[in-house]
């Protein structure tokens, strides 16, 4: 039974990997077309200082991250055995994304980030109803969050991305994504379907 569960939840992730790659390949594309018309404007502008962001995250929230990574895949694993959630579930959930944003805020890099985040863990408990009503398709969308935020952690957190800003696009879009369908709003085309 558990090596089932484990192979569809590598199933599940591959799915979603998979999108995130087409999603990370289109956005790519609109980049190079934006920095091929940016080039020529910026011959004529001062560059940007580039400092060492690395430097200055604390080595108590680079924890913190990590524990809270760790308790938002159990949450999320709790989502696929759909038993035992309820409100002091969706509570703890959405503190989880609360801190994570908390800790966020305290670095400019991450602010819009961060706001994304508070807001998405105060949705949680607003739209419990739709939350509960299909706890598979949920725990996909969720996942997919944490498969992005994860590699936001460690990228970012633990390694020295060569740009801290890159994964902001994909989270906010994703928790966007994820809101979109708690309110029950229609996909639009160049979102992400996961099945």
């Amino acid at each position: 039974m558990k090596l089932e569960e484990e192979l569809e939840s590598a199933q599940r992730k591959n799915k979603i990997l998979e999108q995130k790659l087409n999603q990370l390949a289109e956005h790519i594309n609109k980049n190079e077309i934006y920095e091929n018309k940016a080039s020529v404007s910026a011959l004529h502008t001062p560059e940007k200082i580039n400092y060492n962001y690395y430097e200055n995250l604390l080595t108590d929230n680079k924890d913190e991250l990590q524990d809270l990574s760790f308790e938002l895949d159990n949450f999320i694993a709790m989502l696929f055995k759909e038993d035992g959630l309820n409100k002091d579930y969706l509570e703890k959930l959405s503190s989880a994304y609360k801190k994570y944003a908390s800790i966020l805020n305290s670095y400019p890099e991450f602010s819009d980030v961060a706001l994304s985040l508070a807001d998405f863990a105060d949705a949680i408990l607003s739209l419990e109803n739709k939350f509960m009503e299909n706890l598979n398709q949920t725990g996909v969308y969720f996942e997919a969050l944490q498969i992005t935020l994860e590699n936001f952690r460690q990228n970012v957190w633990e390694k020295e991305a060569q740009n801290p800003e890159f994964y902001n696009v994909s989270l906010k879009m994703d928790i966007q994504l994820i809101i979109d369908f708690l309110e029950e709003k229609e996909i639009q085309e160049n979102d992400i379907e996961f099945f």
